[in-house]
């Protein structure tokens, strides 16, 4: 009768600790997300589904339109020495100016948009049950996020399968350590 009573007491200890800590899970599932995206599109270039971004832009511009938003001196005095000959510079060109990669499109130039990237909302829908946004945490980081998965036509907030299931084994994981924690 002890053991009975003691599953009954540890399973209402297990549900209360699961109920509390819904929103702490909720927060890391939704960085765990967050992470997984940003990691996946800067590192190779993918959109959720495999494919490949588009490549970076090669049709050329004045390049005096560049002017002012190098990362570094080199990539300014790149760009001043390209107008002073009246060249055309295309925003690959321009990359590569600043010392950045173009075999892939990461969409990195300063970090400022994956700085913004993160939870952007976390709503109880249901008892237990939590529904976790991510986007821009700013009004520039939603711009640019909307801006390029419309140029892209393709969303650059979600998760592949691949990554989706690793957020779902460490939410079980950590959802089993408070079962254990509490039934005997």
């Amino acid at each position: 009768m002890s053991n009975t009573s003691e599953l009954i007491q540890g399973i209402r200890k297990a549900k209360a600790e699961l109920l509390s800590n819904l929103l702490p899970q909720a927060t890391i599932t939704g960085a765990d997300a967050a992470a997984l995206v940003e990691n996946r599109i800067v590192s190779k270039g993918e959109r959720a589904d495999g494919g490949k971004f588009s490549p970076y832009s090669t049709k050329g511009v004045a390049a005096f339109r560049y002017f002012g938003r190098s990362r570094n001196a080199a990539g300014e005095r790149a760009v001043r020495d390209a107008a002073k000959k009246k060249q055309e510079v295309s925003y690959q060109d321009f990359r590569r100016m600043n010392g950045l990669g173009t075999s892939i499109k990461n969409f990195q130039f300063t970090g400022e948009m994956w700085s913004g990237f993160g939870v952007t909302d976390i709503r109880v829908i249901s008892p237990g049950i939590a529904e976790v946004t991510i986007g821009g945490k700013n009004a520039r980081t939603d711009f640019l996020l909307k801006a390029h998965a419309e140029r892209e036509g393709a969303s650059m907030t979600e998760n592949s399968k691949s990554e989706l299931a690793l957020i779902t084994d460490a939410l079980n994981e950590r959802l089993l350590r408070i079962l254990n924690r509490n039934l005997p």
